[in-house]
């Protein structure tokens, strides 16, 4: 076996299979987060999405729905088989990668990172890109527009005409405002994004929930 098979396998069976939150153990939460009462905001969608699998949580069964969410923990998140056609990931980076690469697609991911599968299938299906210099920055929280766009290519949503380089995220934004899908806590295009807000997000779309009250992009600055 390849040595980046092996340890990007030893890596996948170490993490959870789940979307934001990994630690060693791999069983689902049986109830409601802790941390969500039913009058939150975000109750309905990060509880339709954790009884779907989608959402695991942490390990003292909180959620943690304000903490903002990061590059890779989005990749992770999106590779889900309830959200994304899974089937290539297992063998994405044995089929895409070559023997000798130190790092995947990106200079700034290693081989063994916990999400260097999940990034491997987001890449390869062109839904998420990385930046001039060649890293995609894993770390870096995620703001409204760059969620938008990942979004948008992860559910295949159709857009409008091609941007002009400097409102690049306009389609994306728009895609998500016909479809009802921009949470009325989104202010900015600029704005970082809460976990809440995206499993919002999703929910929206997964479940079909156009007629929520939603921003349009008009609203946002």
């Amino acid at each position: 076996m390849k040595q980046y098979q092996i340890m990007a396998l030893a890596a996948f069976s170490s993490v959870l299979a789940t979307g934001v939150a990994y630690a060693a153990d791999t069983t689902w939460p049986t109830k409601p987060f802790s941390d969500v009462p039913t009058s939150s905001t975000y109750y309905t969608g990060i509880e339709y999405l954790r009884q779907q699998k989608v959402l695991k949580g942490y390990e003292d069964g909180t959620f943690k729905a304000e903490a903002r969410i990061n590059r890779a923990e989005m990749v992770k998140l999106i590779a889900n088989p309830f959200i994304l056609d899974t089937a290539r990931l297992n063998n994405c980076m044995t089929t895409n990668m070559k023997e000798d690469d130190s790092t995947v697609f990106y200079s700034d991911v290693s081989l063994d990172a916990w999400y260097a599968a999940e990034l491997c299938l987001a890449h390869t299906g062109k839904i998420v890109s990385g930046y001039p210099d060649g890293t995609f920055q894993p770390g870096n929280n995620l703001n409204f527009v760059e969620a938008a766009k990942i979004i948008v290519g992860t559910f295949a949503l159709q857009t409008d005409t091609d941007p002009t380089d400097e409102r690049w995220f306009i389609p994306y934004v728009n895609a998500l405002s016909k479809n009802g899908a921009i949470p009325t806590s989104i202010k900015t295009f600029d704005q970082i994004v809460t976990r809440g807000e995206m499993a919002e997000i999703m929910y929206r779309l997964k479940a079909d929930k156009e007629t929520l009250p939603s921003k349009t992009t008009g609203q946002i600055k």
